[in-house]
C-alpha cells in the first residue's frame, strides 16, 4: 500500500476508539451460484497499528447471508432486510484492569519482572489477594536483582542495601517493609489482605518500580537544569 490511511476504530489495548494506521486491507466475497439456494457472504481484514500505545493488531470484520434481520427506515416507512456484521480483533482485547499504562513497557526492562506483574495484576482482577501478594514480593525481588543487589540477600537485607545505595529513602524503606512481611506472610502463613490493604501495598511497588525503572535519577535532571546567569558587573 504506498500511502497509509487512517482509520477510526477500537484499540484492543487502549479503551474506546482510537486513530490507528491502516497497514494492509484485504477484501474478501464469496458467492454460491446455486440459483436455488443463493448464497453470499464476504470479509474485511485488516492489520492495524494504534497510533495511541503502537499496538499492532489484526481486525476481521465479516458477513454473510443466512445471518440477516430486519429493520425499519424511518425515510421510506417500510421495514429493510440487513446483513449484521461479526467483529473480531486478534489479540482479544484486555480485559479492564487496575494494571499501570507504563508497566506495559516492563518486557524492554526485563521479561521476568514483567510476566511476574502481568500475572500479579490478573491474580488481582481475579480477587486472588493471596496470590496477589506473594507476586507482589516476588516482583520486587526481581527487581533488586536488576538493581544489581546481591540476590542471595533476605529480603529485608536487599531493602538496607537500598537505601545503603540512595535508591529507597528512609520513609519509602519502612512502606517496602511491610510490603515484604505481607508477601512472606502471604507464602508462608496463608495470609490475606483486604482489597484496601492491598490496594496500599501495591501503590507501594508500583511508585518503587517507575520511580527505579522508568522516572530518571534526580541527579540527571539536576544536571540538565541550566545554570543561573552570572551578574553583569555594573
Amino acid at each position: 500500500m504506498s500511502e497509509e490511511k487512517i482509520v477510526r476504530t477500537a484499540c484492543p489495548r487502549c479503551e474506546g476508539q482510537r486513530s490507528c494506521d491502516l497497514l494492509h486491507e484485504l477484501e474478501e466475497k464469496s458467492d454460491d451460484s446455486d440459483p436455488e439456494h443463493p448464497m453470499w457472504g464476504g470479509a474485511n481484514h485488516q492489520l492495524l497499528r494504534c497510533r495511541g500505545c503502537e499496538t499492532i493488531f489484526y481486525k476481521i470484520e465479516s458477513w454473510h447471508s443466512e445471518d440477516w434481520d430486519c429493520k425499519f427506515d424511518p425515510e421510506s416507512g417500510q421495514e429493510e432486510t440487513f446483513y449484521p456484521r461479526t467483529v473480531s480483533v486478534y489479540p482479544e482485547p484486555e480485559t479492564k484492569s487496575e494494571k499501570p499504562d507504563w508497566t506495559w513497557d516492563l518486557h524492554r526492562k526485563d521479561n521476568v519482572l514483567s510476566q511476574v506483574i502481568h500475572e500479579m495484576y490478573v491474580a488481582k482482577a481475579s480477587n486472588l489477594n493471596v496470590l496477589t501478594a506473594i507476586g507482589l514480593r516476588t516482583a520486587f525481588d526481581r527487581a533488586t536483582f536488576l538493581l544489581g543487589v546481591e540476590e542471595s540477600l533476605e529480603l529485608n537485607k536487599k531493602i538496607e542495601t537500598l537505601v545503603e545505595d540512595g535508591r529507597l529513602g528512609k520513609v519509602e524503606a519502612e512502606h517496602m517493609q511491610v510490603a515484604v512481611n505481607a508477601g512472606n506472610a502471604a507464602a508462608h502463613r496463608g495470609w490475606s489482605p483486604d482489597d484496601e490493604q492491598l490496594a496500599v501495598l501495591l501503590h507501594v511497588l508500583e511508585q518503587f518500580l517507575r520511580r527505579n525503572f522508568f522516572e530518571p535519577p534526580i541527579g540527571q535532571i539536576s544536571a540538565a537544569i541550566p545554570p543561573r546567569p552570572k551578574k553583569k558587573k555594573g
